[in-house]
């Protein structure tokens, strides 16, 4: 069947060992290599004919190197100008150990798809406590093979911190008009006191310093400015 005109779509696995071959009368386990050959390949018998070739390679070839942040992987780099020069369009990938990579093929398409943070997403969780690893002496950390960027783990720390927020106030939004008990702390004289509820909603009233270490029934609110509480309303 001719692919002229057609769209295609081509999935390799480059990490799948499970696929073994026969040479010299021994079973051989396929490697990376292996798998972005038969990849090439593939592309090759196509000749140029098909209209779109979008690659889609859940782990990125040659993506990590040992104890490498200075840079991207160079072997990864000379792959992906490889499979543009055969007429690849687009490149899919998830989580890509450095997305500068695609800094190689800056004029085509290149998606680096985040299935974890998808998946946590997904969780019905209102808060996350996110940290980067330490990389100090005598830690695990130091005997780990690759090592990602520190930018890279800003960023990614960034998003998961946007999302704890996201999921915060989606969560307080769902208690909005509510009465509850709040126990309230110790604040600052002339600056609202806070508290939380049963469920662990921080809550902002007036200061009533008679009320510190008190629980009390309170009318919740909007969100206050700073974002972090729902205003509130002490019902007497």
């Amino acid at each position: 069947q001719s692919v002229r005109g057609m769209a295609l779509y081509l999935l390799t696995d480059v990490v799948n060992y499970s696929e073994t071959y026969k040479m010299f009368g021994f079973e051989n386990h396929m490697s990376p290599d292996d798998h972005y050959q038969n990849l090439q390949r593939a592309i090759a018998s196509i000749g140029g004919k098909a209209r779109r070739i979008t690659v889609i390679m859940p782990y990125l070839y040659e993506s990590r190197q040992h104890k490498r942040s200075a840079r991207e992987s160079l072997d990864c780099a000379i792959a992906l100008q490889e499979l543009v020069r055969m007429g690849v369009d687009n490149i899919i990938t998830f989580d890509a150990h450095d997305p500068r990579v695609m800094n190689a093929i800056p004029l085509n398409g290149f998606d680096t798809i985040r299935p974890s943070y998808q998946f946590i997403k997904g969780l019905d969780v209102t808060q996350l406590h996110v940290f980067s690893y330490s990389e100090r002496p005598g830690t695990k950390a130091l005997l780990i093979d690759y090592v990602v960027p520190p930018q890279v783990k800003h960023e990614r720390s960034q998003r998961l911190l946007e999302l704890s927020d996201e999921k915060t106030h989606a969560f307080y939004q769902r208690f909005v008009g509510q009465e509850m008990p709040v126990l309230l702390e110790k604040s600052k004289a002339g600056q609202p006191m806070h508290g939380f509820t049963p469920n662990y909603i921080r809550v902002e009233v007036e200061n009533h310093p008679e009320l510190d270490n008190h629980i009390v029934m309170v009318s919740l609110g909007e969100m206050n400015e700073e974002g972090d509480a729902l205003k509130g309303r002490i019902l007497l």
